[in-house]
Formats: structure tokens, C-alpha cells, sequence
């Protein structure tokens, strides 16, 4: 098998999921939990938040879900690198007219991380933030590069 190389058509797509229950206001770079697909209890048992990449790859786009509309206040996500926000990654969600889902798609070339990284994901509420009763769900897509397998 060839290896893969980083052009725009090649590599794996994997959705890494972050959570926080009863979103709170005043956060500032609040590290996400990591939560298993299909499971929506794990992310309150898992102490862990953040992914260990096995390969080279980069961060293609930011998804994020609330429980309940957003009404007021603001917030932003992003995705982190061994604890450090990726500004390229970062998501603002300004409440208003029932905001509860959104995404930003990243340019390719502008996330990339090296295999060992620690992918996680960070969370800055505003004071002012209307979503305290609702959960948060965060996906970051990211492309992984599959060589040496």
C-alpha cells in the first residue's frame, strides 16, 4: 500500500468529541472532556481531555451542539494543542435568535499537529452566557495523515 500524502483528497477523516455538562458562564480556556461516540454518560465519568494523536494531521473544522438555545451572552471553542488553543480553530457563538448549533470549517494547512500531540478542545464563556442549564457538545474534525502503516 502507498503511503498517504498531505494533498487535499488523501488522509482519514476522525471526529474527536469533547463535552461539559450544565455549560457554566465566566469560563476562561476551560479544557473540554473527551466523550465515546454514542454515550452521552461518559464524558461525566472520564477524567481525561484530550486525545493523543498516533499520526501526523491537522484540524479541518470545529462543530459544536447545545442542549438548549443559547439566548444571550457569548462564548467561543477551539481546538487545543498539549493544552494550548489554536487560535485558526476557534469558534465564536454570540446568542441571539436561538442559537444551538454551528460549525467553522479550517482551511487546510492552518491546524497541523505532529503525531504525540494532545488534541483536546477549549471553552471561554462570557459572563453574561444563557446556555447554564444546557450541555455542550464540541467535535473537531480532524484529518489524520496514515503513513508508516
Amino acid at each position: 500500500m502507498a503511503p498517504i500524502d498531505r494533498v487535499t483528497s488523501k488522509g482519514q477523516l476522525v471526529p474527536l468529541f469533547f463535552s461539559e455538562e450544565n455549560v457554566a458562564g465566566s469560563q476562561t480556556n476551560a479544557q473540554l472532556d473527551t466523550m465515546g461516540v454514542g454515550d452521552s454518560t461518559v464524558h461525566a465519568l472520564n477524567a481525561v481531555d484530550q486525545w493523543y494523536a498516533p499520526f501526523d494531521g491537522e484540524v479541518v473544522a470545529v462543530s459544536y451542539a447545545f442542549s438548549a438555545a443559547v439566548t444571550a451572552g457569548s462564548a467561543t471553542v477551539g481546538a487545543s494543542f498539549d493544552g494550548t488553543e489554536d487560535a485558526d480553530t476557534t469558534v465564536t457563538i454570540t446568542g441571539g435568535a436561538s442559537v444551538q448549533f454551528g460549525y467553522k470549517r479550517i482551511p487546510r494547512g492552518n491546524a497541523i499537529f505532529d503525531a504525540g500531540t494532545q488534541i483536546g478542545c477549549e471553552l471561554t464563556t462570557s459572563t453574561g452566557f444563557s446556555g447554564t442549564a444546557a450541555d455542550l457538545v464540541v467535535t473537531v474534525w480532524t484529518m489524520l495523515y496514515l503513513e508508516g502503516i
